[in-house]
């Protein structure tokens, strides 16, 4: 239609042109939709909002791009905050409790812990700083219970194998239980 009617076109003047373009985008945003989104989570209106403002500066297709690399980067970050790890003992009855897990690992004692939440990426660095420390724990044996995990990635891998050395500097163990083959 613009090349046919591009001579048209030319002699539109530009405020005509932005007003219709406006009307174009009000009518795109669907106040339900926003409404929803808004309501969903923390995450979700600081993607929303960017994405908009975004816009405002940039292209659609930037401000689209930077909204879901915002989304993505505060949910990563809210995985590694939700991670716990909890100790497992046994009551009088025999049935599995759980507790805080230690800040400081007793010697010559095995501990069991559970780890919930989500260990890929920022997930493992939180994990580094929840098992309790070693450095008092000569002749202690950890058992970590993975069971629920996805696969371990390589930052996972890194954050066990340095805790298992700081152990074997005590005399020491770490045993990974609850991990597919």
């Amino acid at each position: 239609v613009l090349v046919v009617a591009s001579t048209f076109v030319g002699r539109v003047p530009m405020p005509a042109l932005a007003a219709v373009l406006i009307v174009a985008a009000v009518g795109a945003i669907r106040p339900t939709e926003v409404r929803r989104i808004w309501a969903t989570s923390t995450t979700s209106r600081v993607a929303l909002v960017t994405t908009f403002a975004s816009t405002l500066v940039l292209s659609v297709t930037a401000a689209v791009g930077i909204g879901v690399a915002v989304s993505i980067l505060l949910q990563v970050n809210r995985d590694s905050l939700d991670l716990s790890v909890v100790e497992l003992t046994f009551d009088e009855d025999g049935r599995v409790r759980e507790r805080p897990s230690p800040a400081v690992l007793p010697a010559h004692r095995t501990t069991v812990l559970a780890v919930y939440g989500n260990l890929t990426l920022a997930g493992a660095r939180t994990l580094a700083v929840r098992l309790p420390d070693p450095i008092e724990a000569d002749g202690a044996a950890v058992v970590l219970r993975l069971r629920g995990q996805p696969p371990l990635g390589a930052t996972a891998f890194d954050v066990l194998a340095r805790y298992a050395d700081r152990l074997a500097a005590h005399g020491g163990s770490l045993t990974l239980t609850g991990l597919d083959p």
